[in-house]
């Protein structure tokens, strides 16, 4: 049994998709399927069911999934010890929300790809509960959350920090002239949010709610870089963490309104298992988080 189709079974696990695991790992979709076809031949079982577009483990695939995990780990293990004194390397799986991935690339991705070229960062994303879910069935080394405060007693807390949210819009828009602003006027313009349900999308539909408020978006994507832009142009008011729009503040080309009844904010988490087993790879990573500002 071949440890590469081991592998590409357990990317085929986290990611849900031939598809998507081809694309992550560097291979076509038939090479992936022909690799999953092996497996099933040697074991002499089925180890998918296919259901139109989405696969979904058999039971004997979950028992796989259990036996590879500790497969894998063993073998990268053996060579963390031998290789110990070279340059870090191997692959550090982060699962993390949107707005947290498109900061962390755009300022620091450079950086810490020239201090450690060997390790390779793979990014999957999604809710809260998502993040949650695939720490918990240990199919990510470690995720960053944007939510609510978070605590598990299986769970470190390798860095964390309040981040504020703010009310933004373009200098030009009428209410970045206005003073004492109410959320009664926030939710009476024109918004641009992040999904409905999402994060601190859901902070500001719980405090609008409180008072008797419903928002109406013109507009509403899980990329925030979008929003950033529109809101630039003047078409919107948007509701995003300080540390999203740090740069467009500092620039002028968004600024923070004034609004006097709300002072909202959300959490910002580096979180991974007590059991993790910590390769060099994954070491050299929280070590650079904890040392560098990764756009905190």
């Amino acid at each position: 049994m071949e440890l590469r189709n081991l592998k590409t079974f357990l990317q085929v696990v986290e990611s849900g998709s031939f598809t998507r695991a081809a694309e992550l790992l560097g291979y076509t979709q038939s090479a992936v399927s022909l690799q999953m076809q092996q497996l099933e031949e040697e074991l002499g079982v089925s180890l998918f069911d296919r259901i139109g577009r989405k696969i979904f483990l058999t039971e004997r695939g979950r028992l796989l999934e259990k036996h590879a995990c500790g497969i894998v780990d063993s073998v990268d293990t053996l060579r963390e010890d031998f290789l110990s004194e070279g340059t870090p390397s191997g692959i550090v799986h982060l699962a993390t929300a949107d707005s947290v991935l498109e900061r962390m690339m755009i300022e620091n991705y450079e950086e810490f790809r020239n201090i450690y070229p060997d390790i390779r960062l793979v990014f999957s994303s999604g809710t809260t509960q998502d993040l949650m879910d695939v720490l918990e069935r240990n199919e990510a080394d470690a995720i960053f959350t944007l939510d609510t405060h978070v605590y598990r007693k299986n769970f470190v807390i390798a860095r964390e920090s309040q981040v504020k949210l703010r009310f933004v819009a373009a200098p030009f828009h009428p209410l970045a002239a206005k003073s004492g602003l109410t959320l009664a006027d926030i939710a009476a313009a024109p918004l641009m949010l992040t999904e409905k349900g999402m994060s601190y999308r859901k902070v500001l539909d719980d405090c609008f709610a409180r008072m008797s408020l419903e928002a109406h978006p013109v507009l509403e994507t899980g990329r925030t870089d979008i929003i950033i832009r529109f809101a630039a142009k003047g078409l919107g008011v948007a509701f995003l963490p300080e540390f999203v729009i740090r740069r467009e503040l500092r620039a002028g080309h968004l600024v923070t309104l004034d609004v006097t009844d709300a002072e909202l904010s959300i959490w910002k988490q580096l979180i991974y298992r007590k059991d993790k087993w910590m390769s060099k790879a994954f070491i050299s990573f929280i070590e650079f988080v904890k040392a560098h500002e990764f756009e905190w």
